[in-house]
């Protein structure tokens, strides 16, 4: 998202992570500010002082918002803008304008939602996932035809799959909540102290999942290629595993010792 008309000078403030002191004329602009990270933002940023300007598609939750900070005692103004909506984001500089505020805070929020442009996909478009896996610069120094001739050249190996099906969106809060545990315990399950989302706050992780889109595939084909150095002549393959692995390239020396052989596959 672009947001071209709001300028500051970093010489203004040595520190980024400081904040300017508020002000009358001043406020913050916070998209996104209708629930989740947005709102508790807009919380912090009214408890120190700021005015706000809070922007979001539904005005309704802005308004909700916006009447629990006037107590306190800052000025808050919702502007109800879509901002995938190129001409909403053009005219919002000139309403901004219009409530006589100048922007000094800018916490750019906003996502896509359910609204955004996942849940307009065709869904009997074909959808293409391409999963990489190891990959690895080859010298010809390893080859044996480099002191015989020199007729050689670099490459790369590489081992690639690529999966085909139909593309399904969903905001179902438990299949959300279901993948979310599942991704989060297996990045982790390896630590001494294991993060899980319940250590979180219920309706914050309530609020976060709202703001996902989730996107599950039909499988209907998968492919499968690798580069591992099949071409090459079985005299090159012991020198070409031994030098990854001594580069730490491992999983692709695995790959070239099954895989190799001097068979062209």
């Amino acid at each position: 998202m672009r947001l071209p008309w709001f300028r500051t000078r970093q010489a203004d403030y040595p520190d980024p992570m400081a904040l300017p002191t508020p002000s009358a004329d001043s406020a913050a602009l916070i998209t996104g500010a209708s629930s989740g990270l947005g709102t508790d933002i807009a919380r912090e940023l009214a408890q120190r002082g700021h005015n706000l300007v809070l922007v979001a598609r539904r005005k309704d939750k802005l308004d909700e918002l916006a009447e629990e900070l006037r107590s306190t005692d800052v000025r808050v103004e919702t502007l109800a803008c879509d901002l995938t909506d190129s001409a909403a984001l053009d005219a919002l500089p000139g309403q901004i304008e219009a409530l006589g505020l100048r922007v000094d805070v800018l916490i750019n929020n906003a996502g896509y939602g359910s609204a955004g442009p996942f849940i307009k996909l065709d869904p009997a478009a074909e959808a293409l996932v391409v999963f990489q896996g190891p990959e690895a610069y080859v010298t010809p120094s390893w080859y044996a035809a480099k002191a015989e001739s020199g007729k050689v050249v670099p490459t790369w190996n590489y081992a690639v799959v690529q999966v085909h099906g139909r593309i399904r969106t969903t905001d179902d809060p438990h299949w959300l909540r279901a993948q979310i545990e599942a991704l989060t315990d297996q990045q982790e399950g390896r630590r001494v102290r294991p993060w899980h989302v319940s250590d979180a706050p219920a309706p914050y992780v309530e609020a976060q999942i709202r703001n996902i889109v989730g996107i599950e595939i039909a499988i209907f084909r998968i492919e499968g290629k690798w580069k591992a150095s099949q071409n090459r002549p079985a005299q090159d393959q012991p020198n070409i595993v031994a030098g990854l692995n001594a580069e730490g390239a491992t999983a692709m020396a695995n790959i070239v010792r099954q895989r190799g052989g001097g068979e062209h596959r």
